[in-house]
């Protein structure tokens, strides 16, 4: 055995009773177990922080996609909402120029009634097209705030996962001190 000089030399010498002895042995396998515990435990303290700290980080990674979609939302609400206040807008000049010819085949002139209903038939395209223009933008917006939640979300994940590494080195460190403290003073009572 590797430790019975050493352990010979804590019991008093060579004339040592074999107790004694055997007393020394058990305290230096103990210390000895209990510092290989200490880094044991401090390693999964260790990596237990590396792992929420990967978790947190892939977790923000998702968020800031979700967000960077959220973004091509919006820009796809407000382009969606221009193209539909456009098609409405041309679709009335459409009506506008049938109505005109319509009048014009019966022999009416532009003018009273005929002009009242062309106005009308404008004033409510352009109320129809404003209205998908507005329900574009309102989408947009949607999107754009649901993006600046999934920023601050990606934030806060990260910065979790900081502080889950930093936990996770702060333990480790306390369990050595801790656990060294108590082998060393299982040691040097005896």
């Amino acid at each position: 055995m590797a430790f019975v000089p050493f352990a010979l030399a804590l019991a008093g010498g060579a004339g040592a009773s074999t107790a004694a002895v055997t007393a020394a042995g058990t305290l230096i396998a103990g210390t000895a177990a209990s510092a290989i515990g200490a880094g044991v435990s401090a390693y999964g303290s260790y990596k237990q922080g590396q792992i929420a700290k990967d978790e947190a980080n892939y977790n923000a990674a998702v968020s800031k996609n979700n967000a960077i979609s959220s973004m091509q939302d919006a820009e796809s609400s407000a382009v969606a909402g221009s193209a539909e206040a456009a098609r409405i807008r041309s679709r009335t000049r459409r009506n506008a120029d049938s109505q005109i010819a319509a009048a014009a085949g019966s022999g009416l002139q532009v003018s009273g009634s005929v002009n009242d209903v062309l106005l009308d038939s404008y004033i409510q395209g352009e109320t129809d097209a404003l209205l998908a223009d507005y329900q574009g933008r309102a989408g947009a917006h949607r999107s754009g705030a649901e993006a600046g939640n999934f920023f601050n979300q990606a934030s806060q994940q990260k910065r979790a996962g900081k502080n889950a590494a930093r936990t996770g080195k702060l333990n480790a460190f306390s369990t050595i001190l801790s656990q060294g403290g108590n082998a060393a003073m299982n040691f040097a009572s005896f």
